[in-house]
C-alpha cells in the first residue's frame, strides 16, 4: 500500500528540499519504488533529480490538476533508477492554481487516488508560505515530516507547524500523523547538543534519531543539483542520509 508523506517547513533553508531529494534516492537505491510531487516554486527538487528544461516537459501537474489529465502521463524517471516526480510549473498558471485549491482542498487527494502506477512511498514537497497548497497536500497525505534546522528560533516554531497539521486532521483527514521532526544542519558544538537535548526533551519519540549534518559534501551536492548518492556514495552526509532512510524503513 502506498504511503505519502508531506515534508512541510515554517522557514527556508531548512533542509525541506534537500532531504527529500536525497532520502527518497536512498530509499530507490534500497529497493522502494518512489515517486515525488514537486509544488516548490524554483523546482529546485525537480532539478535535483535530473530536470534539465522545464519547457521541454509536455505534460506537468499544472495539466493534471487543471485539465483532467492522469497523473501518470506527467510522471518523469529521475536520474536514479525506481525514483520518479513530477512538478508544478508556477510561471503557466501560478493565479488559477492558488484559486483551483480555494476551491477544493480535496482535488490533490482525488488525483492521487486515481493512480493507477503502484509506488511504495509519496513524498510531496511544497514552499514555506502557508497557503491553501499547504493545506491540500496535507489532506491529501497520510503522515507528515518537518525539518527544522538546528537552531533555538526554528525550534521554537514547530508549535505552530504542529498545530497545522492538528487542525487538517480534525476538519479534514483523520488519518494523517505526524511522521517526525528531522534536526538538520547540525554541529557538534555545543549550542547544537543543547538544541537537541531542548528537542529530545520536547518531543520524544517523534524526533528522528538520525541527525543531518552541517555538511560540505551535502551543500556541494545540492549546488551541482545531484542527489548525494549519484555525487559522493561514502562520504560523511551521505552515510547520514542513509541512516535517515534505514530509520524512516523501520518506522515504516
Amino acid at each position: 500500500m502506498t504511503k505519502i508523506i508531506s515534508f512541510i517547513s515554517g522557514f527556508s533553508g531548512a533542509g525541506k528540499t534537500t532531504t527529500i531529494v536525497n532520502l527518497s534516492s536512498w530509499l530507490a537505491l534500497l529497493g522502494k519504488k518512489v515517486l515525488v510531487l514537486d509544488f516548490a516554486e524554483k523546482n529546485d527538487l525537480s532539478s535535483n533529480l535530473g530536470l534539465n528544461e522545464v519547457n521541454s516537459v509536455g505534460c506537468k501537474l499544472n495539466d493534471v490538476l487543471l485539465e483532467n489529465i492522469p497523473l501518470e502521463q506527467s510522471i518523469i524517471l529521475s536520474s536514479v533508477k525506481d525514483l520518479y516526480f513530477s512538478f508544478f510549473d508556477y510561471q503557466v498558471t501560478p493565479d488559477f492554481f492558488q484559486e483551483l485549491f480555494a476551491n477544493d482542498l480535496f482535488v490533490l487527494s482525488e488525483v492521487i487516488d486515481l493512480l493507477e502506477q503502484k509506488f511504495d512511498f509519496i513524498f510531496i514537497d511544497t514552499s514555506v508560505a502557508i497557503n491553501n497548497l499547504l493545506l491540500a497536500t496535507l489532506v491529501a497525505s497520510d503522515s507528515v515530516i518537518l525539518p527544522v534546522k538546528c537552531s533555538a528560533k526554528e525550534l521554537s516554531e514547530i508549535g505552530l507547524m504542529a498545530d497545522i497539521v492538528l487542525e487538517v486532521k480534525n476538519n479534514y483527514n483523520r488519518w494523517l500523523e505526524l511522521e517526525g521532526i528531522l534536526l538538520t544542519s547540525y554541529n557538534d558544538l555545543e549550542s547544537s547538543r543543547e538544541i537537541v537535548n531542548q528537542a529530545r526533551s520536547r518531543f520524544g519519540n517523534m524526533l528522528f534519531k538520525t541527525l543531518i549534518p552541517r555538511n560540505m559534501t551535502i551543500e556541494s551536492a545540492a549546488k551541482l543539483k545531484l542527489p548525494i548518492v549519484l555525487h559522493d556514495l561514502k562520504s560523511f552526509g551521505a552515510e547520514a542520509y542513509l541512516r535517515l532512510a534505514r530509520e524512516f524503513l523501520k518506522n515504516n
